[in-house]
């Protein structure tokens, strides 16, 4: 796509239906603020994808390095990404306990001039020793409606599941991980460290 730098917007659609045209309408002209965000990572050019094995024998070398959580591959569009009508800033963040879970809270505020809703993103980061190649999604959800100045607090919920990582046939709870949040996988708006050894009865 040599010419995605010479244009201001790029619109994609995936498995539309019969209502495609007035979908496409709706949005274009402005009736319809467009939420949508990209469900993979576009690459920037075919040296950022995973390369097609050959033979009768295709080794699986990738591990979790897959899409948006391999940061050796360049991106057009990152995972997640989507554009609006309008402008939404993330603000505060704070982590506490919620039943059983552990409940990171934020406020999603419309900064633009426009009502629309956003989608807000959760990405846990592990430490190190899960071997993690990156922060990976835990969680995202669609705001309310916004009107212009209009703030609304989001709250995702991590289970103790969510906070450990699989090795050795066996899930291991760390003690500390980090909650990414913003609007794609590359555009953290902020950060929240989790204690959770505070929160969840053990640690393994």
């Amino acid at each position: 796509m040599p010419w995605k730098e010479q244009v201001e917007a790029i619109a994609a659609s995936f498995y539309l239906g019969q209502e495609t045209g007035n979908a496409w309408a709706a949005v274009l002209f402005g009736d319809y603020v467009p939420t949508g965000h990209l469900p993979i990572s576009m690459p920037a050019s075919d040296a950022d994808t995973i390369q097609p094995g050959t033979g009768e024998t295709v080794k699986y070398k990738e591990g979790l390095a897959t899409g948006y959580r391999n940061k050796q591959f360049v991106n057009s569009f990152p995972f997640g990404h989507g554009l609006s009508y309008t402008d939404f800033s993330f603000a505060g963040g704070e982590s506490q306990m919620c039943g059983e879970d552990v409940c990171v809270s934020f406020v999603v505020t419309n900064v633009g001039a426009v009502a629309a809703a956003t989608v807000p993103q959760l990405y846990l980061e592990l430490p190190s020793e899960a071997k993690q190649p990156s922060a990976i999604l835990k969680g995202f959800t669609m705001t309310n409606v916004l009107s212009p100045s209009q703030s609304q607090t989001i709250t995702f919920r991590l289970t103790k599941r969510d906070c450990s990582y699989w090795e050795a046939g066996s899930w291991h709870q760390v003690a500390l991980a980090v909650a990414h949040v913003g609007a794609s996988s590359e555009d953290i708006r902020l950060s929240v460290t989790i204690k959770t050894s505070e929160y969840f009865l053990f640690v393994t």
